[in-house]
């Protein structure tokens, strides 16, 4: 929930919301935060969960109609609220990011295999699907995508099913090389494609010493295409 509140009042005002849940249910987990506002995550005792978020009128007016519905609204501030909100268009930036941190732990399955850290390489392997599933969000042409709890709402259901079809792992080093060149051959193509279309430089010397790098130490050959 959004509740409008002046930023002086702001801190009363959470108080005596948690007060007001705290006689509901009692609360195992209390959490503040900020982005955009001040957000307090409340869980009660039988797992009830509520999020509120308090802003000023300035940050409830960045909202759109299309993601909100209004349920108590003294000062009409809904009716002010655009319709919607345009895509601004590519996080060119996150992007780039995205694509150097995939091959950077990429170069980094030989070191954790060599150490027979097969953990550690197991947790990076999360980290590449992540990337992925972070990559194909950036192509969802929408301001607001939605929750992190709702990866299927999220992606159109062919990307939803890339993500499905990759493969599980065990602890052992032929399925860690196995998952690893599968998301690879998914993330890598896919990534180099948006990088031409949104004019994002492409790590060429990077993508070809880590290639490389692998071959060498693994005698793993990443295709380039899926």
């Amino acid at each position: 929930m959004i509740a409008v509140v002046a930023a002086e009042h702001q801190a009363g005002v959470a108080q005596d919301w948690r007060t007001q849940v705290e006689a509901l249910v009692p609360i195992v987990l209390w959490y503040e935060a900020r982005s955009g506002g001040a957000v307090h995550n409340a869980i009660g005792q039988g797992w009830e969960r509520i999020d509120l978020l308090l802003t000023d009128h300035a940050g409830a007016l960045q909202r759109t109609c299309d993601g909100t519905r209004c349920l108590i609204d003294h000062a009409g501030l809904y009716d002010r609220l655009a319709a919607h909100r345009d895509w601004p268009g590519p996080d060119r930036a996150r992007v780039a990011f995205l694509i150097d941190e995939f091959l950077r732990v990429l170069g980094l399955l030989p070191v954790v295999l060599g150490r027979r850290e097969y953990l550690a390489a197991r947790a990076g392997l999360e980290m590449q699907r992540m990337a992925l599933f972070q990559l194909l969000s950036e192509t969802v042409e929408r301001a607001d995508k939605g929750g992190m709890l709702a990866w299927s709402r999220r992606l159109p259901p062919d990307q939803f099913a890339l993500l499905e079809r990759l493969p599980q792992t065990d602890l052992s080093e032929a399925s860690l090389i196995a998952a690893y060149r599968a998301v690879a051959t998914a993330f890598l193509p896919r990534a180099r494609a948006l990088a031409a279309r949104w004019g994002i430089a492409w790590p060429t010397a990077f993508e070809a010493a880590t290639r490389a790098h692998l071959r060498r130490s693994l005698s793993v050959e990443v295709d380039a295409s899926d």
